[in-house]
């Protein structure tokens, strides 16, 4: 009995994997545009980016972002009474099978992409999947924002919280002294490019690890 239990698990995983290749290949015969600027979003594998060109179908249709999010669940319900008004969870009129990759793809993109790291944890303190639910709608907002542009995903960068500060603080202190001086912005404009070149040579000699560092606080 055992064996023979074993033996559906093996063919089961053969059969997935096989239809899997399948659909990659069709994907890259038919919809290799499409497919290669989904892929390009950090947190987007094959498989969703497989669902969502079949699911959804040509991002032409769309004449804006909230469309799209209607159409795949990540709006919120609106609950409507005489006087009252207030928003609920996620609607129920959902491509289902597509908000649940997505979903998925947010953890994943969570770990590779800095920005969206930054995002997750400005939101600590709420409950884990209400947060990973902003985060897939905004991994969707990406989706949605290459296939528009036709130009591949670049990950961002996370500014060092410290460098922002170096430059307010300093600007701050210019403005007290040398900028109240000047009347018109052909004065004004080489005081702050020469103190934004001092910070930005400032900032270089700090080394990279201690930037990541800072990053990851």
């Amino acid at each position: 009995m055992m064996l023979s239990n074993l033996k559906q698990v093996e063919y089961l995983h053969y059969e997935t994997n096989e239809i899997s290749n399948l659909l990659r290949k069709y994907c890259r015969e038919n919809y290799k545009k499409a497919y290669d600027l989904l892929r390009s979003v950090p947190g987007v594998g094959p498989l969703t980016a497989i669902c969502f060109i079949s699911e959804v179908g040509s991002i032409q249709r769309f004449k804006n972002f909230k469309q799209l999010a209607c159409l795949v669940g990540m709006m919120p319900t609106t609950y409507q009474s005489s006087d009252t008004k207030r928003t609920q969870g996620l609607t129920p009129r959902a491509l289902r099978i597509m908000r649940s990759y997505l979903v998925e793809a947010a953890w994943q993109a969570v770990r590779i992409d800095p920005v969206l790291r930054e995002y997750y944890k400005k939101h600590t303190g709420k409950k884990p999947n209400d947060i990973i639910v902003k985060v897939a709608r905004k991994l969707l907002s990406r989706m949605y924002g290459v296939l528009r542009t036709e130009t591949e995903y670049v990950i961002g960068l996370v500014k060092s919280i410290e460098f922002n500060k170096s430059i307010r603080q300093g600007i701050s202190q210019n403005m007290r002294g040398e900028v109240k001086c000047y009347h018109n912005l052909q004065q004004v404009a080489p005081v702050f490019a020469e103190l934004i070149r001092k910070m930005l040579v400032n900032y270089s000699n700090v080394s990279i690890t201690d930037r990541m560092q800072n990053q990851l606080r």
